[in-house]
């Protein structure tokens, strides 16, 4: 049974000092802990139950995942174990063995796309054959098909309105509240996304791009303690290292970053604790060959103090605990001496499961990075495919076929051949200019026979043909039609048939958006979630922006966002058709003039549209029908005033009516008074009757009670007298008695 055991300390981010353990007792060293070490057995006097055991193991688990999520670096702490250092030497060897593992199985795939880069930026090389500076045409077909991709998702991605964010829950079929608190935290991310993270819609600009070319670009997504902002970085696929056969980016057990660093930086780093002090000075040459800029060739100069170090920043599991489960973390290795400079938590307390005996079950890591895929790979693997992937061999193929009909061209033009050495001429090229006669010391004859031109042909119409075709498969696969390249369809051409052309290739570009969208929504729900665990920076925003928001609304769920965008990136033409064809339905009846007017307005992505609208204007009515309104009026004011006449009448005789009525009542009123008076009289003079009656009553029974009295008191008289007599008699009696009594004995 295991002792109860203190908490690790917690790391005091201030001043980097590992602080005192919850408690103050003098309990079992963290290091311990972390690395599975048990404590002596505890003797009789600390037996516990099982549930004093779970709880004991479910607060350790506890104490430990506070601590690596509060700690700013655990190096340090991993270097207090006995065994620190070789931790950290294992974990860094382990992190660069994996990167180099990762990089050696996208090996192919970054080959290709550096192919596919060089076509797309139209990059010329020296050529040598068939003979120097030969043809080397690069046919745009990479680069036309990303720029026209990238021109039409551009704007459908970041609508020109500043919406970037937009609130999912509809008005009308949710909580008020959750409606409006949507709508607020739409305003103020859209307000962070174009003011706080400036650099946000340049990224998107560029990751269109990058995205058509190679099929697939990152974005990383953090919080950044220097500005006290969110921060969405772009990251080329040079720069994040994945294994080739993950499935998906969340999946991925390695996800390695790699990073840049000048001296002066890591000196930064590590004075605000980020990076442990470590002796870099003689690590100045980066050890990792990053894909240079295909446009620039030159080498890179030799390593100097400006030079970069390259450091590995792995998001990776690694059991740090030693309890048996690996827990998320990114690791930060520098790659040439391979040693470790910082360990962070990449998870949160809420993704945290346990058993029912308190051991961690499952960890859900926090994702930083989000992938914007092109074109889904069908080998299912994590790199989806691009324009460069898709159009690449159609590329190189129109290219040797122009080059191919370019060099025959100028072979016919530029005629060469043999010359017999009888021909007495200087040997050598001989130039001839247009209009120019050259003296030569042979005659016709002679030189008609030494004069052998090499025999060549004219360009192959059939090169031509298939060159044509295969532009054409190009075009159809990138679906670039020739009405998106600014070529006008043919006069007689309907509208509606155009139209329908514009819709049928824009269906691969469709499903494009509709990824890139949902990429967008990963991406906001990232910024959503540092958001709530940033309050002060809410605060801050809030006030800079001077809009209304409560901290609270970032307690709904996540789902109450979704982009702003148009998700099947329909062009302005097609939206404008639409609108038209719910236009032709407002003579019903059926839709609302006003509604349908803001929607027009809306889709036209004006500032502040709210402005121009106004109430609908009242319409002109019918001379007929005013001629026809206007005598009705008439005829109601007569009737109006017919009845207003009767009215009066009625009145007055209301009032003469009222007058009699109030005259007759008065009457009354006197006749009930006289009454009311003789009622008075006959009662005053019926209560002075009965007064009178009640003197004399009471005088009557005075004198009888007093005769009563004297009449009580002879009897009482008398009986006084009666019990005297009788008293008397007794008395006598007795002595009579007594008498007899002595008489008795003597006569004996």
């Amino acid at each position: 049974m295991a002792e109860m055991m203190q908490p690790p300390p917690m790391m005091d981010q201030a001043n980097g000092m590992m602080g005192q353990a919850p408690g103050g007792g003098e309990g079992m060293d963290p290091m311990a802990i972390a690395a599975g070490a048990m404590p002596p057995a505890p003797g009789p006097e600390m037996m516990m139950g099982q549930d004093m055991e779970v709880e004991e193991e479910d607060s350790n688990v506890t104490a430990y995942i506070d601590f690596a999520i509060n700690n700013q670096n655990l190096v340090t702490y991993v270097k207090k174990k006995k065994d620190g250092d070789e931790i950290l030497g294992k974990m860094g060897s382990e992190i660069v063995r994996g990167y180099q593992q990762d990089e050696q199985s996208r090996e192919g795939w970054m080959k290709n796309n550096k192919k596919w880069m060089e076509l797309a930026l139209l990059v010329v090389e020296n050529r040598t054959w068939p003979w120097p500076k030969a043809s080397n045409v690069k046919y745009p077909l990479i680069a036309t098909a990303a720029m026209q991709y990238s021109a039409r998702a551009y704007p459908s991605l970041v609508p020109q309105s500043g919406k970037i964010v937009a609130g999912r829950i509809p008005q009308k079929h949710a909580n008020n509240k959750i409606y409006e608190a949507s709508q607020r935290i739409a305003n103020h991310m859209s307000f962070q996304l174009l003011h706080r993270m400036p650099n946000w819609e340049e990224d998107m600009d560029k990751l269109l791009m990058t995205q058509a070319i190679l099929g697939i670009c990152f974005k990383k997504t953090v919080y950044d303690a220097s500005t006290k902002s969110n921060r969405s970085y772009l990251v080329y696929p040079q720069h994040l290292v994945v294994n080739y056969f993950a499935k998906d980016l969340e999946s991925a057990y390695r996800k390695t970053e790699v990073l840049s660093y000048r001296d002066n930086e890591i000196e930064h780093k590590i004075r605000i604790k980020d990076f442990i002090k470590f002796d870099y000075k003689d690590q100045t040459a980066p050890a990792t060959e990053l894909l240079p800029p295909v446009a620039n060739r030159n080498e890179a100069p030799a390593p100097d103090g400006s030079t970069p170090h390259t450091f590995l920043a792995c998001h990776t599991f690694w059991d740090l605990d030693g309890d048996g489960y690996e827990e998320p973390y990114v690791i930060t290795v520098h790659e040439k001496s391979q040693r470790v400079v910082r360990i962070t938590a990449r998870y949160d307390l809420d993704g945290v499961t346990k058993n029912e005996k308190g051991e961690i079950s499952n960890i859900q890591p926090v994702e930083s990075f989000t992938a914007f895929p092109f074109i889904p790979n069908p080998d299912g693997s994590l790199y989806a495919l691009g324009f460069g992937a898709l159009l690449g061999p159609l590329n190189i193929s129109i290219n040797t076929l122009i080059n191919q009909l370019v060099d025959a061209g100028t072979m016919n033009n530029l005629q060469a051949g043999f010359l017999g050495k009888g021909l007495r001429i200087k040997n050598g090229e001989q130039h001839l200019r247009p209009g120019e006669w050259k003296v030569v010391n042979a005659t016709g004859d002679d030189l008609s026979k030494s004069i052998f031109p090499m025999p060549t042909k004219e360009p192959s119409p059939v090169l031509m043909q298939l060159m044509q075709l295969l532009i054409q498969s190009g075009n159809q696969l990138a679906s670039i039609a020739e009405i998106f390249v600014g070529k006008m369809p043919g006069q007689n051409t309907p509208a509606t048939t155009t139209q329908e052309t514009v819709q049928q290739s824009m269906a691969v570009f469709t499903a494009i958006y509709k990824r890139v969208y949902r990429s967008l929504e990963s991406e906001y729900k990232k910024l959503y979630r540092l958001n709530k665990l940033n309050p002060d920076m809410l605060i801050e925003e809030r006030e800079l922006a001077g809009m209304e928001l409560k901290l609270s609304d970032y307690n709904f769920p996540d789902f109450v966002i979704i982009p702003g965008a148009d998700p099947a990136g329909d062009s302005w033409a097609m939206k404008q058709q639409k609108m038209q064809m719910v236009g032709q339905l407002i003579p019903m009846g059926t839709i609302n003039p006003q509604e349908y007017t803001k929607r027009v307005i809306m889709d036209l992505d004006l500032p502040e549209p709210e402005g121009l609208l106004q109430p609908p204007p009242q319409p002109q009515p019918d001379p007929k029908a005013q001629a026809e309104q206007a005598q009705m009026q008439m005829e109601m004011e007569l009737k109006k005033q017919d009845a207003q006449a009767k009215q009066e009448d009625r009145a007055s005789e209301r009032e003469h009516k009222m007058a009699l009525a109030e005259i007759d009542l008065q009457i009354k009123e006197l006749e009930f008074k006289r009454k009311e008076r003789e009622g008075q009289l006959k009662l005053a003079q019926s209560e002075q009757e009965s007064k009178m009656d009640m003197v004399s009553k009471i005088e009557e029974n005075h004198m009888n009670s007093q005769m009563n009295r004297m009449k009580m008191a002879s009897a009482a008289v008398e009986h006084k007298q009666k019990i005297q007599q009788n008293e008397q008699s007794f008395q006598q009696k007795q002595q009579q008695a007594k008498s007899k009594e002595k008489a008795k004995p003597e006569r004996k």
